[in-house]
């Protein structure tokens, strides 16, 4: 039976702590009664005549209690219908209301200009044409209507991800100027890479960039094509495995490429000459090449404008380094990596603004030495300093001489590597005591992947004060986003950065662009 409330009318069904079973009879009886919800006994006669009414009350009200029930979740389904639809019905309407649809076609161009991923992150790149395009029908008019978007095409042999021939299409319709990245490899099937090759050269005279690793099925199509390729801007060429170079007797690929002002090839496996497009001597701004000292001396001979130049000695003994050298002057050079430090000896570059070294350094006076006699022969002062692979002791004898570097970056060093350059710039960090400055040259400090985000906040958390360092950014690099996924971690970072010192993280594909652009490394593999 439904209460009615006093005060506002509502009827309410009580619940089962407000419903009282009313027994009436004798004392003793009803307390006999009472003592069989705690017993096993069976019911008395007199305990019999007033179970079964009561019963039977209980009984109907269930049955009128169920039919409530179902009275209810009825209306409640019909509500959450109705709710269901109405939501949806609201959120079109609000789409029709919101200002984005307002917006003129040139806002939506510049958003996605500006939101289109670095192609250095190749899958986000290629994808993001086609996620803006399948939002809604004026998205895709936009979408389709900026060539820049759809540039890039990339097919990769070296994973189980097929390629789509209909999108590959799609993307040489739509783009003006095409950069491509081809990645093949001897395990995949000759015939279709050869097939998927056929389809992206069919654009070649439009290719301003490639990055392209090589079988000798490719080598052979790349060939084919090469006088086509004059559009061309940067390229990047390597292969994939000592047979991809069989009886390949030099590159010949760029000999026709007259607007070539940026190239890397890797020979990697067999050293094979490159010949270059009768201009690269006025036109080329970088090289990168892997190859014996004497190439490398006689290709820097020849190209006098060089912003960018990456020196990988190979196929010869790198430990042979002739005293009798000729010092070339790089006059135009602002950034140089050198796979060596005794290259260095060789060179002079008064612009010079980023200096890059990769393998084990030497020891710390002997590294000093190349890098001092670098600095001394060119009059420059740069500013940037990154080593790939252990330090050793540089940090004592380099930097506490060379004071004109201000941003330092270690890629692939050790724990330790890390610990000393931080307590040479934070003498806090390792001695909590120590009264020692901090240098007060070095501003910026670039980490790559050595130690844990908890050990080197620790570090910055203890050595680090806005007063006493000159330290006022750090760059950390991570390939496993999941060490930034602690909400601890992050916090803190937060916390030093809300102090004053600048803080950037870098994972995934962003590691590796950012660790790329340290080291000077213009490939996309």
């Amino acid at each position: 039976m439904n209460n009615q409330c006093s005060s506002c009318g509502t009827f309410w069904t009580p619940v089962a702590d407000q419903v009282e079973l009313n027994l009436s009879g004798p004392s003793r009886t009803i307390a006999h009664f009472q003592e069989l919800f705690t017993t096993n006994r069976p019911p008395m006669d007199a305990e019999l005549s007033l179970l079964q009414p009561t019963a039977q009350k209980t009984s109907a009200r269930l049955h009128l209690l169920d039919a409530e029930i179902s009275r209810l979740t009825s209306r409640l389904k019909e509500l959450r219908a109705e709710h269901a639809v109405l939501s949806a019905f609201h959120v079109r309407t609000r789409g029709i209301l919101s200002s984005l649809r307002r917006l003129p076609p040139e806002i939506f161009r510049e958003i996605f200009i500006q939101a289109a991923p670095s192609q250095r992150d190749i899958v986000s790149a290629v994808q993001f044409p086609w996620h803006v395009a399948h939002v809604c029908h004026s998205w895709r008019l936009v979408a389709f209507s900026l060539s820049s978007l759809w540039s890039l095409i990339s097919i990769d042999f070296t994973t189980q991800a097929p390629y789509s021939r209909a999108r590959v299409s799609a993307h040489i319709q739509n783009a003006r100027s095409i950069h491509v990245r081809f990645i093949g490899s001897e395990k995949a099937s000759r015939m279709a890479q050869v097939a998927a090759f056929a389809l992206v050269a069919a654009s070649a005279p439009r290719w301003q960039q490639l990055h392209i690793r090589l079988t000798s099925a490719l080598t052979k199509c790349l060939s084919e094509h090469a006088p086509q390729l004059t559009a061309l801007r940067r390229a990047s060429v390597e292969w994939d495995d000592p047979s991809s170079q069989h009886g390949l007797s030099n590159v010949d690929f760029f000999r026709l490429a007259v607007s070539l002002v940026d190239i890397d090839v890797f020979s990697m496996h067999m050293f094979v000459p490159t010949e270059l497009p009768p201009l690269a001597s006025t036109r080329l701004t970088r090289c990168d090449f892997d190859a014996p000292l004497s190439t490398h001396r006689s290709l820097l001979k020849s190209l006098p404008n060089l912003v960018e130049v990456c020196i990988r000695r190979a196929f010869d003994d790198v430990r042979n380094w002739p005293q009798d050298y000729e010092v070339i002057s790089l006059l135009c050079a602002r950034r140089l990596y050198v796979s060596h430090a005794p290259m260095l000896d060789y060179l002079r570059a008064p612009l010079l603004e980023e200096l890059a070294m990769g393998g084990d350094a030497p020891d710390g006076p002997t590294l000093r030495a190349h890098i001092g006699g670098l600095l001394t022969r060119s009059g420059c002062s740069p500013t940037s300093l990154s080593l790939r692979g252990s330090i050793c002791e540089f940090v004592s004898t380099v930097l506490h001489e060379l004071v004109s570097f201000t941003h330092v970056a270690l890629v692939d060093s050790e724990p330790e590597d890390h610990f000393e350059l931080l307590s040479y710039v934070l003498p806090a960090a390792s001695h909590p005591d120590s009264s020692n400055p901090s240098p007060p040259h070095v501003n910026t400090l670039r980490f790559s992947s050595a130690l844990h985000p908890d050990v080197f906040l620790r570090l910055l958390e203890s050595g680090w004060s806005a007063e006493r360092s000159s330290l006022k950014a750090v760059e950390l690099v991570h390939h496993d986003s999941g060490v930034f996924s602690d909400l601890s971690i992050l916090s803190r970072i937060q916390a030093l950065r809300c102090v004053g010192l600048s803080v950037a993280i870098f994972t995934g594909g962003e590691a590796e662009a950012r660790e790329s652009r340290w080291l000077l490394d213009n490939g996309c593999n």
